[in-house]
């Protein structure tokens, strides 16, 4: 699996200025922590209860679609609250794997919810929506405190754990990495991957800086809460060089 850099790269760096960091876990972290946690996954015990669950995307953005009929998809969940769709849509090129993302932000998307960020991932091969990925925390705005994303991850994680899912199917409340948990992971009967994490670390480049009167100030801290919908975690759609090719 191709792992990305936080913002695909230098290049990723340079964009990042117009569209924050929701395509960073794209193909890089998110698809990191489901594959581990693919891979972790709980063997089936006897007849146990299938997954009722469907994750088939977000809205009315399905997996497969294309990108005509992502874009139309888009204006019927948002065409009254970012404007022109055209305008607001911003397209993201991953030139590692090669995918092709759509990212708008929303605001409130419920109550109290502050801006979030939905970028929508188009495949290599296919051109079709393969992942949907949604962005709360300070590279939106740096009034977002984390208790605001706690009660955010809270009510995610209250709704996903009624939809059905099937009790091996799921994780919740899992340190994954150090300031990293895994709020809540499901599976559906197809395969299909809703993922909840919540991230902290300290802004890079930045340290405990004294004040003008001698007291240390907190060291700036990252937060984010990203959920992912994935189509086929175990094989996403993304360039990879081929085993035994060099």
């Amino acid at each position: 699996m191709v792992m990305v850099s936080e913002w695909l790269g230098e290049q990723g760096s340079r964009r990042s200025r117009r569209v924050s960091l929701v395509v960073a876990v794209v193909i890089g972290a998110a698809m990191a922590a489901a594959g581990f946690l693919y891979a972790n996954r709980p063997a089936v015990e006897g007849a146990a209860a299938p997954s009722r669950a469907h994750i088939d995307g977000f809205r009315s953005a399905h997996f497969g679609m294309t990108e005509g009929a992502l874009r139309a998809a888009i204006a019927t969940d948002f065409g009254g609250r970012i404007g022109p769709v055209a305008d607001a849509i911003k397209v993201i090129d991953n030139k590692v794997e090669r995918t092709r993302i759509l990212v708008v932000r929303v605001p409130d998307l419920f109550p109290d919810a502050g801006m979030t960020e939905i970028g929508y991932v188009l495949g290599y091969k296919s051109k079709a929506l393969m992942q949907i990925n949604l962005l709360w925390g300070t590279p939106l705005s740096d009034k977002v405190t984390p208790e605001q994303l706690g009660i955010i991850a809270t009510n995610l994680q209250r709704y996903f754990a009624g939809l059905g899912f099937a009790a091996k199917d799921v994780k919740a409340n899992l340190k994954i990495a150090k300031g990293t948990m895994l709020v809540f992971q499901g599976y559906d009967a197809k395969g299909h991957l809703v993922q909840l994490v919540r991230r902290a670390e300290a802004v890079k480049g930045a340290a405990n800086v004294p004040s003008t009167d001698g007291i240390k100030k907190p060291v700036p801290m990252r937060q984010t809460l990203r959920l992912a919908y994935i189509a086929d975690p175990k094989a996403p759609d993304a360039f990879q060089i081929s085993k035994g090719a060099f």
